[in-house]
């Protein structure tokens, strides 16, 4: 049990439960004390065991299907591995790299990065001065991998702890913008639709120029001493990783060069950059901090933006895109895909359920978890927080289907239970057994969006506050560009009020939508259709009339009825079976999850 709380458990408890470790240390799982009577809840006795719902048989993957493995008893023999190739261990300091089975690979890294800062002209060596304070700085080592899983190559950066600078003296502004996710998925679904051409280009902030004096430590394994004794430093001449203005620097120097090639920064998205070329067609340019991806109609388009770049920043042309964000980009000749196997694949074995048996939703039906009351046991809330993240991350960047459940776990990340861990261990099955759904963008989708709202009247049970959903996609099979699931900050008295916040949400994000497409170069003609399942809150939306259940009903939610007298907007019925936006708001069945599911992610 913890010392502080009696109440949690901690994952390396050994009192009472077994004593088997995993053989991966670093993972721990909360160990269940024993339950009640009354508490169906299963006891875990390590780390390895994973729950089993006898009422979940009927959906879960067929038991010739799953992965078996020994006893713990008998040992545990086998490793993870997360490439196909070696499983390299990511050194976290200089000496750890060059005492490594691979220190020959890390010292050729190391030895490149150098001579790009050196080639760049990113210091100088100086004299140590004794008015300054001198950052300290550190080599920060990385293993990147290709499409297929294996090892690419072993990258090493020499950053600056940049905790150590002090404002308003060694910095001043630091915000720097990063594209928005919907921003990223229009890209790529005009690429489907266009056919265009793309190429993912990997830049330092080495070529953008620093404006404070900074002095930094001299790397290790490159230090060079004065002939008098006299301590040297290097004084920074431009940006290096870790400074608190680094990212600053690089978007206002990669921001001015586009600008004089002729391109127009968005005022919807102040990282997508488009350039209308001579013969009618587009060309983008979409930043995220110091990644970039380009597109273009042409091959000879692209080429030309890859020169520029290259001439003024020497970047790492990746060619084709095919990782971005953690996010793997796939693409035959009709269509696009997007997938986080290999993140979720490592999720998994994080939190040991590479051998889970699968299940097929993601929650439980009709699943409301309430607040931790104090005859539940707790478990810790470091790791539970881990969870969430990691699966918020999978939700908002590919997979809408399992972001109604992650929502109702992020509302416990304070004083999380049993339940709220086994719900959150219910969407990692879940994953374990969709692991190879994608997002799709088909090449023949139309340029219109289209979209369905919808919401959960007071379906939160500890304060009775209504959840709302919405997602927007291209006219057509393809897979959705935005969507969104957020709990109200205010009750809705009605189920009518509900669903009128969740349409009013719903309309905010198709105007602007509409608005970044004409960034893009394909302005709507016509009004974005949107899908609503309560008659009620329809008539609201066309009708200007005052009713007693509704006068109460804040006024800046009325701007809906002017988008649609507008015809910016179209609302029309969709019957609650065919209502796709239910997966964003409530726990639903497996055939309903399977039937939402796909016309989500365009399979």
């Amino acid at each position: 049990m913890s010392q502080d709380n009696p109440n949690l458990v901690s994952p390396n408890d050994e009192s009472g439960q077994s004593k088997h470790r995993s053989n991966d240390e670093a993972t721990k799982i909360p160990v269940q004390a024993r339950v009640g009577e009354n508490d169906k809840t299963p006891v875990v006795q390590s780390p390895h065991q994973v729950e089993e719902n006898p009422e979940e048989d009927e959906v879960a993957l067929p038991r010739e299907s799953r992965n078996r493995r020994p006893p713990e008893r008998y040992g545990l023999s086998y490793t993870f591995n997360i490439t196909k190739e070696e499983n390299i261990q990511v050194s976290k300091s200089y000496n750890e790299a060059i005492r490594s089975q691979h220190a020959g690979n890390w010292r050729k890294a190391m030895q490149a990065e150098y001579e790009s800062l050196m080639d760049n002209n990113t210091w100088t060596l100086v004299d140590e001065p004794e008015d300054q304070q001198v950052l300290p700085g550190k080599w920060v080592h990385k293993v990147k991998y290709r499409a297929n899983g294996q090892v690419d190559k072993l990258k090493a950066s020499y950053v600056a702890k940049g905790y150590a600078q002090i404002e308003g003296l060694d910095f001043f502004d630091t915000y720097a913008p990063t594209c928005k996710l919907e921003t990223f998925r229009i890209l790529l679904a005009t690429a489907a639709r266009k056919d265009l051409g793309q190429m993912d280009v990997k830049s330092a902030y080495l070529h953008s120029k620093i404006e404070e004096e900074i002095y930094l430590e001299q790397p290790e394994g490159f230090v060079k001493k004065a002939n008098s004794g006299q301590k040297l430093v290097r004084k920074l001449n431009k940006s290096i990783y870790g400074l608190k203005q680094a990212a600053k620097n690089w978007y206002e120097a990669l921001t001015s060069l586009l600008l004089k090639k002729g391109f127009k920064r968005s005022c919807n998205d102040y990282c997508l950059f488009v350039r209308k070329e001579e013969n009618g067609t587009f060309s983008y340019v979409l930043v995220w901090v110091d990644d970039i991806v380009v597109a273009g109609a042409t091959e000879e388009a692209i080429k030309e933006i890859k020169s520029m770049l290259n001439e003024n920043f020497k970047m790492d042309d990746r060619d084709d895109l095919n990782w971005f964000l953690g996010m793997q980009i796939m693409r035959s000749h009709n269509k696009i895909t997007v997938d986080q196997t290999k993140y979720i694949e490592t999720v998994l074995q994080e939190f040991n359920m590479s051998d889970c048996k699968a299940v097929a939703t993601p929650g439980e039906v009709n699943l409301k978890l309430v607040k931790s009351n104090e005859g539940k046991k707790l478990v810790d809330p470091k790791l539970y927080r881990s969870l969430v993240g990691s699966l918020l991350f999978i939700g908002k960047q590919t997979r809408p289907d399992i972001i109604n459940i992650v929502n109702q776990l992020s509302r416990f990340l304070d004083k999380p239970d049993e339940s709220h861990w086994k719900a959150a261990k219910r969407v990692l099955r879940y994953l374990k057994g969709t692991t190879d759904l994608r997002l799709t963008f088909l090449k023949n989708s139309s340029s219109d969006i289209v979209g369905d709202s919808d919401a959960d009247w007071s379906g939160d049970l500890n304060d009775r506050k209504s959840t709302t959903g919405y997602y927007f996609k291209f006219e057509g099979s393809g897979g959705a560009i935005s969507w969104e699931v957020k709990k109200k900050a205010t009750v809705a008295l009605s189920t009518v009020e509900a669903e009128y916040q969740a349409m009013a949400a719903a309309a905010q994000e198709a105007i602007y939508l509409r608005a970044l497409l004409k960034d893009f170069g394909f302005p709507m003609e016509k009004a974005t259709d949107i899908g609503e399942d309560n008659q009620s809150c329809i008539k609201m939306c066309h009708n200007p009339v005052m009713h007693k259940r509704s006068k109460h009903i804040d006024t800046k939610l009325h701007f809906i009825r002017e988008r649609v007298e507008n015809k910016e907007i179209k609302i029309h019925y969709v019957p609650t079976e065919e209502m796709t936006a239910d997966i964003l708001t409530k726990s639903l069945p497996r055939v309903k999850v399977a039937k939402h599911r796909t016309v989500l992610l365009g399979n």
